[in-house]
């Protein structure tokens, strides 16, 4: 229910020149108590806070025989009684005659609304002792000043006379309640216009908000001076305003700087928005504790429509999603949740929690993303993309959780000048350049090497846990073509062929792995062998080292073997020697049996006549 002060009630309008007058009472000529049939009231009705009342109110009127107390002598309740502007008019006596009241006397008026306490003072209702009748008055003496009314009701006249200017005995406080007021000027363009000065010698001036200010702005009391003031107290003084409106600072009479109030928990709790720049940038209606840091034209002005939404600067920026940020450019939206975009022009953060460090065209529309340079797109979540302005066509990540990056001039880590696709530079004793890790025991770090046009690849893979290799895998089915072997024999090829652990090559050669088997005329290798030069020399490409051996020229022009001229394969290097040993070993196996048939022969020569004896010899000799 609407409160209203205790003295909210003052009379509006009433001259009490008599009870008579005030009350609008019929004049007769006998000296008889007049009985009044209605009296007419005005009053002038504040809120609690001094505030004039609007609409309707209910009224309760009863007249005592005492200022304070006393006992009620009339009463009457008048409902739903229009106020504008706090005045009111009423006629009592239309619900209860007065015919039971002596108006020989004074009496009080007491008001009560809306059912609420008894205003304070009563107003008082000065009686006249008696009243003369005259026999007969012309219409044309019935003439009145201003301010007075007199006009006849039938054998009666009724005289009435108001005045805006009231005084309040209780309070010796003087009211007008009506129009402007002018000192020094018939003209007044306000309540109250003053012409000339106004002098306080005590009490200073009161102010809407219930302020007092005792001291002028140019010292060092309540105002606030051009070039500071002394002594403030934080808690108690500040600059700025106490309802629920905005706060402007202007700069050629345009907006600059609007703070907008915000709150937390249904308005406990400040949380003010902050608005610089062009007068067109806006922080939306029921906003809290958003910032517009500048910038903005009218075309492009800067716009936040949620809460902790911040613009920096810049112009044509917005920020629809709920915390997020556009530190500058133009034309950039910072739609996700917590999105961020540093700068740059039409860019675009639509996933929550995502980035545009600026650059052009870019966006970052997955969660959690990232997009920077020209037209880079993180669409999916997670995802990192970088692309270079090589290009009009836009780079864009393919799936979840990537990191990629389009730079054609090389990617340098550690250097300035990369003269790689990816250039790697670091001055390290002991940590690696690179570091491939596998996190699965049973599985293999693997470097991958391919070209576009073929769906064959190469893997270079560390080995799983506890086999310690490398591996060199082909996808064209070979599979570990190479493999290198921290353990035991460290070189194994595909085919068998390997180093062994104490340095020796072994060359695969089981008959599995052999077809087309052609027999060897030992006897013509080691002919043919014997016409191959051989001979010491040294590698070109070697500083001082001697090797022997034929050239690979004279090898495969002797036997034919391998696929090339220009070497010399071990295993048939091998192959020649062991053919022409063999052949050196028949050789050798015919001589001995020679040898041992002379040696037998010469034995049995011993024992023969010397007639038999050069006969027994010569066929040895000659092998019959």
């Amino acid at each position: 229910m609407k409160r209203f002060s205790n003295r909210a009630l003052k009379p509006y309008g009433v001259l009490f020149l008599s009870m008579l007058l005030a009350s609008g009472l019929s004049l007769y000529a006998h000296a008889q108590e007049v009985k009044p049939a209605t009296l007419a009231f005005q009053g002038y009705l504040i809120d609690a806070e001094d505030n004039p009342v609007d609409g309707t109110v209910n009224l309760a009127f009863r007249l005592y025989d005492a200022a304070t107390g006393g006992t009620a002598q009339w009463a009457e309740d008048q409902l739903d009684v229009p106020v504008t502007q706090g005045i009111f008019s009423v006629h009592l006596g239309q619900e209860t005659s007065f015919e039971a009241v002596s108006f020989d006397r004074s009496l009080w008026l007491g008001v009560q609304v809306n059912g609420g306490s008894e205003m304070v003072p009563r107003v008082a209702l000065e009686a006249a002792p008696y009243s003369l009748r005259a026999r007969s008055v012309d219409d044309a003496a019935l003439a009145a000043g201003n301010n007075v009314t007199i006009q006849r009701d039938g054998e009666a006249l009724e005289i009435t006379a108001w005045s805006p200017w009231y005084m309040d005995s209780l309070t010796q406080s003087l009211s007008y309640l009506n129009g402007n007021v002018g000192i020094g000027t018939d003209i007044p363009a306000s309540r109250l216009t003053v012409l000339g000065t106004i002098q306080s010698t005590s009490g200073g001036f009161r102010f809407p908000d219930g302020t007092v200010q005792t001291t002028a702005a140019s010292g060092e009391g309540e105002g606030w001076r051009l070039g500071g003031n002394l002594g403030t107290d934080p808690a108690a003084d500040f600059m700025g305003t106490r309802d629920n409106v905005p706060l402007e600072v202007r700069v050629n009479n345009a907006r600059a700087l609007r703070i907008l109030p915000g709150f937390y928990d249904s308005g406990s709790k400040a949380a003010p928005n902050i608005l610089f720049g062009i007068a067109s940038n806006t922080i939306g209606e029921g906003v809290r504790a958003a910032t517009i840091g500048g910038g903005g034209d009218i075309f492009n002005p800067n716009e936040i429509t949620v809460n902790y939404g911040t613009i920096g600067g810049g112009w044509g920026n917005t920020v629809t999603g709920n915390g997020a940020t556009v530190g500058g450019g133009g034309n950039n939206d910072a739609i996700g949740e917590q999105a961020t975009i540093g700068g740059g022009s039409a860019n675009e953060a639509n996933g929550a929690y995502a980035t545009v460090a600026g650059g052009l065209f870019n966006r970052a529309n997955g969660d959690h993303s990232m997009a920077a340079g020209a037209r880079a797109s993180a669409i999916h979540e997670g995802t990192f993309v970088w692309a270079d302005n090589s290009s009009v066509i836009g780079f864009s990540s393919t799936g979840a959780n990537q990191y990629l990056i389009r730079a054609v001039g090389g990617v340098g880590i550690g250097t300035n000048n990369p003269a790689a696709d990816l250039h790697l530079f670091a001055d390290s004793d002991t940590r690696p350049h690179l570091l491939l890790e596998e996190d699965e025991n049973n599985d293999y770090a693997r470097l991958r090497m391919k070209n576009v046009s073929s769906p064959q690849y190469w893997d270079i893979a560390a080995g799983a846990a506890n086999t310690e290799r490398l591996n060199f895998f082909a996808s064209n089915g070979r599979g570990n073509v190479m493999s290198l072997h921290a353990t035991g024999d460290p070189l194994v090829m595909h085919n068998g062929a390997k180093l062994t652990e104490g340095g020796t090559w072994t060359n695969a050669s089981s008959r599995a792995l052999k077809t087309d088997f052609r027999p060897v005329d030992g006897q013509a290798v080691l002919a043919r062998l014997a016409g191959v030069p051989v001979q010491t020399w040294r590698y070109k490409a070697e500083a001082g080292a001697r090797h022997m051996g034929p050239t690979a020229e004279a090898f495969a022009a002797a036997f034919g073997l391998g696929d090339t001229d220009a070497a010399i394969a071990t295993v048939d290097a091998d192959g020649v020697a062991l053919a022409a040993i063999q052949a050196l070993h028949e050789i050798v196996q015919q001589q001995q049996a020679q040898i041992d048939a002379l040696r037998a022969a010469l034995l049995e020569q011993d024992r023969m006549p010397e007639a038999g004896k050069d006969e027994t010899i010569s066929r040895v000799s000659t092998g019959q």
